[in-house]
């Protein structure tokens, strides 16, 4: 009877064991580093780029570009990192999480990050041509490019749901020198969209959109109402 009782109680411990392994590795969180973030890396000599070189900026209000989500819920967190190599050389970049998966993705000390967009979108996988539901979060960057030059570049990261793929990050716009915002990025974006960014400390006095101008003053009265 003693040994029955010892062979019970030995699989219950195994049991709650396994059970606490499984519960750990489906609520850890699976890292990543864009490509393009490796590479800066790499140009700045760190022979082994990780994503756990970078850290919480702690002032994430001066880094952080401005959110707008058409989801019905904020599932989809953007945290401000940064990573200071023994030269005091310091490399920004932006953390994107969903769900138990996170990407960095960092850029040059030029491109600042002005305004993302979240949104759900229908993906097409690349040979099956099958569809999945995806997380796309677009991020507008400003780019100081010299005395008197900047323009604008578009990055997306890429979330598939319900998947096992990692999270991707891909150029989606590069524009001519002296324009910014994107004017496609502005665009695709509808006028309430871009008002809620232009009305921000980062954002701008007037602004084109859809071929006609606009002063964000004037669409104060329009949507303060």
């Amino acid at each position: 009877m003693k040994r029955h009782s010892s062979i019970v109680f030995i699989l219950c411990i195994k049991l709650l064991v396994a059970l606490a392994v499984q519960s750990a590795s489906a609520t850890s969180s699976i890292n990543y580093l864009s490509d393009d973030c490796k590479k800066l890396l790499t140009d700045h000599k760190i022979e082994k780029p990780s994503y756990n070189l970078f850290k919480l900026v702690n002032d994430q209000s001066n880094y952080l570009p401005v959110i707008i989500s058409r989801l019905n819920k904020d599932t989809v967190k953007i945290e401000a990192v940064s990573y200071k190599d023994d030269d005091n050389i310091t490399i920004y970049g932006l953390k994107f999480t969903l769900d138990n998966k996170s990407i960095v993705d960092c850029r040059s000390f030029y491109h600042t990050p002005k305004i993302s967009l979240i949104e759900k979108i229908d993906y097409y996988t690349m040979f099956l041509i099958e569809r999945k539901d995806a997380i796309r979060i677009s991020t507008n960057y400003f780019i100081n490019c010299g005395s008197g030059c900047f323009l604008s570049h578009v990055y997306s990261v890429y979330f598939l749901k319900n998947d096992t793929s990692p999270p991707w990050v891909r150029t989606e716009i590069t524009s001519a020198v002296h324009e910014y915002p994107s004017q496609w990025f502005a665009d695709y974006l509808t006028l309430e969209e871009l008002f809620k960014f232009a009305n921000t400390e980062k954002g701008l006095a007037g602004f084109q959109w859809r071929g006609k101008v606009y002063e964000t003053r004037e669409l104060r009265k329009l949507y303060n109402k």
